[in-house]
């Protein structure tokens, strides 16, 4: 039975500080999706609510259902859809570029059927400049989301890949950093 402190200690720790993170890393293998089943996600999501204050689920980019009927077992992508229905909020990340914009709006129908009615915060993400076009081309389709930009510094995530640490520890003072934590701070009360 998967408990909130049965789930808690299965996590990795990181950090320390201002707060302790824990990670648990996703399925690694292809061979491994058949094992991801509607009711252990059911369990997962309710013991992580319980287990910690807020749980942010990295879903990717691929949202779609699998055609095959009552497929569950073998659909790649179960963990995704499943996260998705149980969020609170949603961030949409998107690229810096034309293409990017694109992207994210070409996949948005989808995020939107999955998603329903979900608080959302649009990302333009590694931004440079003030993304006129890229903001004009998101606003005709998705006028309502507010939109954050990260900033590209490059420089900062090389010091935190390098360290091994998080943005906040490896370059507290980085624009991209502080850009992610009123993405996070907003996402968490609002």
């Amino acid at each position: 039975m998967l408990t909130p402190t049965a789930l808690a200690t299965t996590c990795m720790s990181v950090g320390g500080g201002r707060g302790q993170w824990r990670i648990l890393g996703g399925i690694g293998r292809v061979d491994r999706w058949v094992d991801v089943r509607p009711a252990a996600l059911d369990r997962l999501w309710a013991a992580a609510r319980q287990a910690f204050d807020v749980v942010v689920v990295d879903v990717g980019f691929c949202l779609e259902v699998d055609d095959s009927p009552g497929a569950w077992g073998r659909q790649r992508n179960a963990a995704a859809v499943s996260a998705l229905s149980e969020a609170d909020h949603l961030v949409a990340v998107g690229d810096d570029s034309g293409l990017g914009a694109a992207r994210l709006l070409a996949a948005w129908p989808i995020v939107e059927e999955r998603s329903g009615a979900l608080a959302t915060t649009l990302v333009r993400n590694r931004s440079t400049g003030r993304g006129g076009d890229w903001r004009s081309a998101v606003r005709l389709t998705l006028p309502a989301h507010p939109i954050v930009d990260v900033p590209d510094d490059p420089r900062a995530m090389r010091a935190s890949w390098r360290r091994g640490r998080s943005l906040g520890e490896a370059a507290r003072r980085s624009r991209a950093r502080r850009a992610m934590g009123a993405i996070a701070s907003s996402a968490v009360s609002g």
